[in-house]
C-alpha cells in the first residue's frame, strides 16, 4: 500500500473512531450523540439510578426540538416546554396541571393557569425530579473497576498516591486534569493520563440546562 493510500486509510479510520465515539452505549442504547462540531443532537437521556430518575429529550446544535420529560419509576411526573424553559406540565395523582416558574428578585414560585401558587413542598418535590448529577456510566463500582484496570495495565517503578480534581464539561467529556496533592511527582503525568482517558460521562442538568461538574478522586500506584 502507497504511503498517500496508507494516510487516506489511516484519516478515515479515525474520522470513523471519532464518530463511533460520539454517542454513549448504555443499557443496549445508543444515546447522547455528540455531532461532528460539538454539539449535542439526537435522542438525550440522563439518569439517577439511585432515584429511578429518567429525562429524556430529543436535541439538535446543542437545543432542544422537543419537550423535555421527566419520569420517575418509569412514571411521566413533568414536561418541560422546549420553547419556554419555565413552563412546565406537573403531572399531580397522574393529571395534568399547567404552571409557570415566577421569579421576582430572590423569589421562585410556581403559578398555575388559574393564578394559585403552588404550594413550596410540592414544589420542590416536582424540582427534584428535573435534577440529576454527573454520572460514570456502567453498573455499581464502574467507576473504580475503570480506574483498577488502567492501573493494571503495566508494572510501576514508582509508589504512590495522586489526587487529581477535574471537570465534566457540559457535554459529559473530562477537561482539565490537575494534581492536587502527590506523593511522588514521578506519577503525576501517569494519573492525569489515566483521568483523561476516561469515556464521556453523563453531565450534570439541571431543569432544562446542562452543567459543568468540577469532581476529584486520588489514583494508588502500587496500592499504597
Amino acid at each position: 500500500m502507497s504511503k498517500t493510500k496508507l494516510l487516506a486509510f489511516l484519516c478515515c479510520f479515525t474520522s470513523f473512531v471519532a464518530f463511533s465515539q460520539s454517542s454513549v452505549k448504555h443499557e443496549g442504547q445508543e444515546i447522547n450523540r455528540i455531532d461532528k462540531d460539538g454539539k449535542k443532537t439526537g435522542i438525550w437521556k440522563l439518569f439517577d439510578k439511585a432515584r429511578d430518575i429518567t429525562i429524556v429529550g430529543k436535541m439538535k446544535d446543542d437545543v432542544f426540538v422537543s419537550n423535555i420529560d421527566y419520569y420517575q419509576k418509569g412514571k411521566l411526573m413533568v414536561t418541560q416546554d422546549k420553547d419556554n424553559n419555565d413552563t412546565y406540565i406537573f403531572y399531580i395523582d397522574s393529571k395534568p396541571v399547567s404552571v409557570k416558574e415566577v421569579r421576582e428578585n430572590d423569589k421562585v414560585s410556581m403559578v398555575k393557569d388559574n393564578g394559585e401558587e403552588m404550594d413550596k413542598g410540592t414544589r420542590d418535590s416536582f424540582f427534584n425530579i428535573m435534577m440529576v448529577e454527573a454520572m460514570f456510566y456502567g453498573e455499581t463500582g464502574a467507576l473504580p473497576n475503570f480506574l483498577n484496570n488502567e492501573l493494571n495495565k503495566k508494572e510501576w517503578d514508582h509508589s504512590g498516591k495522586v489526587k487529581i480534581v477535574w471537570m465534566i464539561d457540559k457535554n459529559g467529556s473530562v477537561k482539565d486534569a490537575k494534581v492536587m496533592k502527590t506523593d511522588d511527582p514521578v506519577l503525576n503525568e501517569d494519573a492525569i493520563r489515566i483521568i483523561e482517558s476516561m469515556p464521556r460521562w453523563q453531565p450534570s442538568f439541571s431543569k432544562g440546562k446542562f452543567y459543568q461538574t468540577r469532581l476529584n478522586t486520588t489514583i494508588s500506584f502500587n496500592d499504597m
